[in-house]
């Protein structure tokens, strides 16, 4: 009995072993085959080989087989990129939802991270900037535990070009500032590091030169361009552009035209890859070349931008139609298997229960349409009542104006015939000075000069109120325009408005005509009027 437990366990420990070293050698020859196949796709690449398709899904299908999170992450990023440099967004973003569905399952929050962020990425290509930020911030909640990390850094410095261009740059800056200070110091040598530390500072760069604070973007350009100088002459041609792109709103804000140009025209060269850092070049080279009347200049710019943005906008058409189509595609997959659970529940249940339920929605539904047509109604009947007390309201102010014009008019010719009356008692005083004695003339000439001193003051004040109360938009201009008019000026407008003349002005107020004419001309000159052409009624009646 002993015998046979013995044998057993020795048997059980014996195959346990053959187990396991078959699966280690299975997992060695899967290895194996994931560096051969990965040595092909390498190749692909730097060919851009339409191979490159078959063999990075076989190299993904083997990095899952062998359940290696690093090999498999690493395989899907060189994937995406290679489809988004190509402008296939279609399979980049399938690429980014199955890897996603993937790592969620196996709880990998870092490599779901490095997802977000590549996608991040694209959105701020697209000038998404928004969802570009809300998926770096989502990037860097993964990230959390991964803090000094190379990919901890893009992501800020993601969510800081986001902000920048969002017109954010004080808070953009304070994320540059932190993507650089909290990298580890063993990996500030990392090739990936010292791209993204030349990007940070030009950017922050940028944001100085945003805020006129020259002396700082200076001082963060210089900062870039060394550190740019240490990087490999082949590097990424979005590094370049990005400091290029810094160097030019530098020189702008030191008004140095000649040297804005020249980066400009740099910047084109270098950014043939990169369609928004393009357009930004080459509108920067077109706008100083009309600063400098180089109008050839400014046309060659200008056709080159044309031809260049008509192939930019047909190509974002065709991505974002993929994009759309991909989404689609998403939200129809999610809602495919929601409706396949919901029938297996509905399985579940009695015919009874969902007629009722179904009977309970349509009544849901046409009690819902019934209120909303409803509302319509209402709101269509309140909206016309409005409208014809908006009309109403708009004849009985036109009448009160035309109104209070009318009876302006009558006011204006009842003073003058007031006037016609003291001046004639005037002018019949003065005849007959002759006839009175000395202590009578005393007495005729202060009754005359009172006579001409106090024409209807009365009349004045209700003048002045209705001109006022008919022509409320002119006063209003006047009164903002030109504060400083007298109340004498302001009258004159009056009678101008009426299409009075000097000589019947003259008659109204009592004046001669040569001081109405210099009141005239007073007047001009405090308006401003410098065109001869334009009468000053013409000019006021357009400032009514």
């Amino acid at each position: 009995m002993n015998f046979k437990i013995v044998f057993l366990l020795f048997g059980s420990i014996i195959f346990f072993t053959n187990t396991l070293k078959a699966n280690s050698n299975s997992k060695k020859e899967l290895l194996k085959e994931y560096y051969k196949i990965k040595e092909g796709s390498t190749n692909y690449l730097l060919k851009n080989d339409p191979n490159f398709v078959k063999s990075i899904k076989k190299e993904i299908s083997v990095a899952r087989k062998l359940s290696v999170d690093s090999l498999t992450t690493n395989s899907y990023v060189l994937a995406i990129s290679f489809y988004f440099r190509n402008r296939n967004s279609i399979q980049a973003l399938k690429l980014i939802h199955e890897a996603e569905v993937y790592f969620k399952k196996k709880n990998k929050e870092q490599y779901t991270a490095i997802l977000y962020t590549l996608l991040s990425g694209f959105y701020l290509r697209q000038n998404d900037f928004v969802l570009g930020e809300k998926m770096s911030r989502k990037a860097v909640f993964l990230l959390k535990n991964e803090k000094g990390g190379v990919d901890y850094s893009l992501c800020l410095t993601n969510i800081g070009t986001a902000l920048l261009e969002q017109k954010e740059y004080k808070e953009a800056i304070y994320y540059f500032n932190k993507s650089v200070k909290q990298i580890k110091p063993s990996l500030k040598d990392h090739l990936l590091y010292r791209q993204i530390e030349v990007v940070t500072l030009s950017s922050i760069s940028m944001c100085y030169s945003r805020l006129y604070d020259t002396q700082k973007a200076q001082k963060y350009l210089k900062e870039a361009k060394f550190k740019l100088d240490k990087l490999p002459k082949n590097d990424s041609d979005l590094v370049g552009s990005r400091y290029v792109k810094a160097q030019v709103l530098v020189f702008e804000n030191e008004n140095n035209i000649e040297m804005a140009l020249n980066s400009s025209i740099q910047g084109i060269k270098i950014s043939d890859r990169i369609p928004w850092y393009k357009l930004f070049f080459l509108n920067k080279a077109i706008e100083i070349y009309k600063l400098k009347n180089d109008s050839k200049n400014a046309l060659k710019y200008a056709l080159i931008k044309s031809d260049f943005s008509e192939q930019t906008v047909k190509n974002d058409q065709k991505e974002m139609l993929n994009i759309s189509r991909v989404n689609f595609k998403l939200a129809e997959n999610e809602k495919i298997n929601s409706l396949k659970n919901k029938t297996l529940e509905l399985n579940s249940i009695n015919w009874q229960k969902q007629r009722n339920l179904l009977a309970i929605i349509a009544l849901m539904v046409l009690l819902i349409s019934v209120l909303i047509w409803r509302n319509i109604q209402l709101k269509t009947i309140k909206i016309k009542s409005e409208n014809r007390r908006i009309k109403i309201e708009k004849q009985l102010a036109i009448d009160d104006l035309d109104k209070n014009k009318k009876e302006l008019s009558v006011l204006t010719l009842k003073h003058a015939h007031s006037n016609d009356i003291l001046s004639s008692i005037c002018v019949e005083l003065e005849s007959k000075k002759s006839s009175f004695k000395n202590d009578q003339l005393l007495i005729i000439n202060k009754t005359i000069k009172k006579l001409r001193n106090n024409y209807s003051k009365e009349w004045w004040k209700e003048f002045e109120f209705r001109f006022n109360s008919a022509n409320s938009q002119l006063i209003h201009v006047l009164n903002k325009n030109y504060p400083n008019l007298t109340r004498n000026e302001k009258r004159l407008s009056a009678f101008l408005i009426m299409d009075l003349s000097t000589k019947e002005i003259a008659h109204i107020t009592g004046q001669s005509i040569n001081s109405i004419t210099m009141a005239r001309i007073r007047f001009r000159k405090k308006l401003d009027i410098t065109n001869d052409s334009i009468s000053l009624s013409d000019f006021l009646n357009r400032l009514n």
